[in-house]
This record gives structure tokens, sequence and C-alpha cells, in this order.
């Protein structure tokens, strides 16, 4: 494992030229939520993501991530798991994490 710290729409297109990564099979997502969608589509232009690739995003719903999750339904490329639970420090506020598990264009 090799930690990468940096804006991530600078550190993704560096994936394939700096660290030699042809594909990735697991994402965690857990950074700015407004920048799940795009960083999604940044993954996915570069190549990155494989059939199976598994990526988890967390907190889509608080503070949430709507843009996000309109496109991994709409796009066809995923099949979307939501586990509901709430946040870590607010149990009241309720909160989910999205599972998907890319699938290509079907």
């Amino acid at each position: 494992v090799e930690l990468l710290v940096g804006p991530s729409d600078e550190l993704i297109p560096q994936l394939k030229d700096k660290h030699s990564v042809q594909k990735l099979d697991f994402i965690f997502m857990d950074h700015g939520k407004r920048c799940y969608l795009r960083d999604l589509k940044l993954l996915e232009e570069l190549g990155l993501l494989q059939e199976g690739t598994i990526i988890l995003a967390d907190n889509v719903l608080f503070p949430g991530a709507p843009h996000f999750l309109q496109y991994i339904k709409t796009s066809g490329k995923y099949h979307c798991r939501m586990h509901r639970g709430s946040l870590e420090y607010f149990r009241y506020i309720r909160d989910a994490m999205a599972e998907l598990t890319y699938t290509k264009l079907k």
C-alpha cells in the first residue's frame, strides 16, 4: 500500500504514469463529497476501472453527494447497494455508504 497525499483531481491522473497502476480493484471515497462524481468520471475516463471494481463512497446522504448518486443510478455502469447508518458523532443524523460494483455499460 502506498499513501498518496494531495488533491484527488491531480493524483488520479498520475496513477498510471507515475505509479504504474493499470486497473484498480478497490476504491474508498471519503473526501469532499462534491468531488465524488468528478473523481469517479475521471477514473472512468482514464480506464482505471475494470469489471468488478468495488467502490465504497462514505457519507452519500449527509452531507450528501446527490449528483454522484444520480449518476450511478442512471449511468448503467454500476450495481449499487446502500448501507444505511448514522453519522459517527451524531447518531440521530441518518446517513449511508454506497457500495458500487463497476459493471461497464450493459
